[in-house]
């Protein structure tokens, strides 16, 4: 018989892998005597005879290769019952957590068996439910400064590691995603932020049809009255709160969860979703149980929604959603730093308060992670359509610049789930009879397009976090003006009235990379390229580069953006940031480099223009520009973006103010080292390292081949 195994984790975020805090989805197992042992297998369901004979799958199982996790000794042994040791799984580190910190957090720990066991307190075994939950220590010569004052001895980390062992659910018909619905592995990006989904090769399939097969992830619902256009679910789902929220944010999460109830209208279902705080008969650990978490970490961290798959059905059995603790305060930060560039005479309409902003940010946040444990995946592409999914990335709100030359508050960025939201609960959640279930599920499809929702993938130039806008070049005029407004107002105002001047340090860098998400937007844009999931016989066409006008526009937004002037900070800017009141190590969020525990505003300004100049100039990028402008000569071109780049920050005379020389020279000595770096790049073509070259030589241009530049801070993924 085969047994559902998963494990879910307390503790891991102490190896700061936000990445794995959830633990592992093993999938199915089966368990099959060796002599005086029992060998815990995981099946291979990544190979699949779909609609032939039983025999042939299990002939197709027999040729693959499958995962011995464990062997477990048998203590007794009856004819219809064996009894095992679980002792072996306190040996197990399924997650990965020693290679992943090795790899994600620069550590190199070690499992230590000799300090780890089988928890009996916190296992339970019922009829078709066993939880074994052990605690694993690993052993850390050399911790890091941050796991130092996270643990109270960094050497030893122990988490708590609960293994399930679940009947598999039985009866639900998988559903089979599409290009445009980001479910499964559609709209999981590499980083797999969002849902991990369930793909699958269907060797039973025809030569004309493919054989990957794609499956949304869902939960099960049924109706209570199947003849009813809407109707209750027999079984809701039922969210649990952690008792640990604050308000305002404990109402935020709940109306964010009432949101996707109501949501659920759309595909036939009143009072999908339930909510409640948790209490003490709540296990949160419990794979079967949908819980959202307030999730402390020392700095801002990544929030989360992950889910537990049945991986042959796509059925979500429960989701986790963690919310960073830090998360508010970084927003109620953020929006100090915008609150003193607002025109007092001219706010705007909306003109919230500092716990009204990051109330507002939780329940998007919210939103977002919820939608992830639903079974939807990240659509980054939802901006350039009127911000039609939740499951973007929120950035800034919008604002006007007014004739007095501050900022209005004119709308919230994102005022929850969009049009591509409710699509995605209509083809996940509506319940069709088998025989017309692909014609409907059509339907729908046909429906978002004649809406103009779509769904990239994360190569297109419309792929972006944190964007706003449907075209990069408004979005970067529009960010780079409010960014100068925000520098230049910065002071006073951005820190709380009777609070010290050392918050500045966290609230800095918002003003200083406020136009990040455009730069990145529009450089991608350089050498981009739209692509569409067109079939034959429809209008459009499946690729076609950004036109050249749009890469003009934007290279040129790009360069301006990274002249002394816009790289500078006023010394008035840089006479406000004292130290930390509680004399706290440097957050995530502080501007620091190789000036001590000062801020350091050279290393800022190199941090600025290495995030520009080092992905103008990847190989990749720099390959796509040369094939455009031989697919196209008024496309712009590997030489003339060179041109731009040497004329305007490298050939160029100093300016006589000192400090503008002193940045000039910084944003030359980093243009010359991407040029220079892309030149002697192995991943590079030989005819892009060849052009390369010969434009260096013909502007006498030498230099470094890496940069020295610390990396720009980074905005909170959600």
């Amino acid at each position: 018989m085969d047994v559902f195994l998963a494990g879910a984790i307390a503790g891991g975020g102490s190896f700061g892998l936000d990445e794995d805090f959830w633990g592992y989805k093993a999938g199915r197992v089966s368990f099959e005597r060796v002599g005086k042992q029992v060998a815990l297998e995981l099946r291979n369901r990544k190979f699949r005879e779909i609609g032939r004979d039983p025999l042939f799958g299990r002939l197709l199982e027999d040729q693959l290769s499958t995962s011995i996790l464990t062997m477990l000794p048998i203590v007794h042994a009856t004819e219809d019952c064996l009894l095992v040791d679980t002792a072996p799984l306190a040996a197990l580190d399924a997650g990965g957590h020693a290679l992943q910190a090795k790899i994600g957090g620069g550590q190199t720990v070690a499992l230590d068996p000799a300090r780890s066991f089988v928890d009996l307190t916190n296992s339970e075994a019922h009829v078709d439910h066993t939880e074994v939950q052990t605690v694993l220590t690993f052993a850390n010569p050399a911790p890091n400064a941050d796991l130092n004052r996270a643990i109270p001895d960094a050497k030893s980390i122990s988490i708590r590691v609960r293994h399930a062992f679940v009947r598999p659910p039985d009866g639900m018909r998988p559903r089979v995603g599409h290009p445009l619905i980001a479910s499964g592995n559609f709209g999981a990006i590499s980083v797999n932020y969002g849902t991990i989904g369930i793909a699958y090769f269907d060797t039973a399939a025809a030569v004309s049809e493919p054989r990957r097969v794609h499956l949304v992830n869902r939960f099960r619902l049924e109706k209570s009255d199947p003849s009813a256009g809407v109707s209750d679910p027999i079984n809701p789902i039922m969210v649990y709160l952690d008792p640990r929220i604050p308000e305002p944010f404990m109402s935020a999460i709940t109306e964010a969860a009432l949101e996707w109830s109501r949501a659920f209208e759309v595909a036939g279902y009143s009072n999908a979703i339930r909510v409640a705080v948790a209490d003490e008969s709540v296990d949160p650990l419990d794979i079967r149980t949908n819980y959202v978490f307030w999730s402390e970490d020392l700095t801002r961290s990544v929030s989360q929604g992950e889910t537990y798959l049945d991986q042959e059905t796509g059925e979500i059995l429960s989701f986790k959603v963690r919310i960073d603790t830090q998360r508010p305060r970084y927003h109620a930060n953020m929006w100090a730093m915008m609150r003193s560039a607002i025109d007092p005479d001219n706010p705007g309409e909306i003109t919230p308060s500092q716990e009204d902003y990051a109330a507002y940010r939780i329940r998007m946040l919210s939103l977002h992670e919820i939608g992830h444990g639903l079974g939807l995946g990240h659509n980054m592409s939802a901006s350039v359509v009127g911000q039609s999914s939740i499951m973007d990335y929120v950035m800034t709100p919008r604002f006007d610049i007014t004739d007095a030359g501050k900022l209005s508050f004119t709308d919230w960025h994102t005022r929850g789930i969009g049009p591509y939201d409710l699509a995605m609960i209509r083809y996940l959640y509506t319940p069709f009879a088998e025989a017309e279930e692909t014609a409907r599920l059509s339907e729908i499809i046909e429906d978002m397009k004649a809406q103009g929702l779509i769904l990239t993938t994360e190569a297109d130039a419309r792929w972006n976090e944190f964007d706003d806008f449907a075209d990069p070049v408004e979005q970067l005029d529009a960010h780079i003006a409010q960014r100068d407004i925000l520098l230049a107002s910065f002071g006073e105002m951005s820190v709380n009235e009777g609070d010290y001047y050392g918050r500045l340090r966290d609230n800095v860098q918002f003003a200083y990379f406020y136009h990040r998400s455009a730069l990145d937007r529009g450089i991608k844009n350089i050498g981009g390229f739209h692509e569409d999931f067109t079939v034959r016989g429809e209008d459009g066409v499946p690729f076609t580069y950004v036109d050249a006008e749009t890469q003009r526009a934007v290279l040129d937004r790009l360069i301006a953006a990274l002249q002394p002037e816009a790289l500078a900070m006023s010394p008035e800017l840089v006479a406000l940031i004292g130290p930390q009141p509680e004399r706290s190590p440097p957050s995530t969020d502080e501007i620091m480099g190789k000036s001590g525990k000062s801020i350091d505003t050279l290393s800022a300004a190199r941090s600025l223009v290495a995030s520009v100049v080092g992905p103008l100039f990847a190989p990749d990028r720099a390959q796509r520009l040369m094939i455009q402008h031989a697919l196209d000569e008024k496309q712009l071109s590997l030489p003339g973006t060179i041109d731009v780049l040497v004329a305007s920050l490298i050939a160029v005379p100093p300016p006589e103010d000192n400090t503008l020389a002193l940045l000039q020279a910084i944003a030359a000595d980093e243009a010359t080292t991407a040029l220079i770096a892309l030149s002697v790049n192995k991943n590079a073509s030989p005819e892009v390292r060849k052009l390369v070259a010969s434009k260096l030589t013909e502007y006498e241009i030498s230099g470094e081949t890496a940069s020295s530049a610390l990396p720009r801070p980074k905005a909170p993924a959600n």
